[in-house]
């Protein structure tokens, strides 16, 4: 679909931060939580890379902005499929 070409040409980043706590991805409209839950899970193929430091309690976590807007795609085509049933 045209959402991941359009990152490629845009300037969009290729990897980005999770949102703040109560604020929306201002990439992809959705919640922190909720990034997280399809980061966590491996059959949505999201691309996630968790930086931290040797001994440090806490991390940056990175997403891989083409596959979470690609994966976004397939679930919308998929709703759409099954709409039109």
């Amino acid at each position: 679909m045209e959402t991941t070409e359009a990152t490629k040409t845009t300037g969009a980043p290729h990897w980005i931060r999770l949102p703040r706590a109560g604020t929306v991805c201002p990439h992809s409209g959705l919640k922190r939580g909720q990034l997280l839950k399809l980061a966590s899970n491996r059959d949505s193929k999201i691309k996630v890379c968790h930086l931290r430091e040797r001994g440090a309690k806490r991390g940056t976590r990175l997403i891989d902005l083409e596959s979470l807007l690609a994966y976004l795609d397939r679930r919308a085509a998929e709703s759409m499929e099954e709409a039109s049933r």
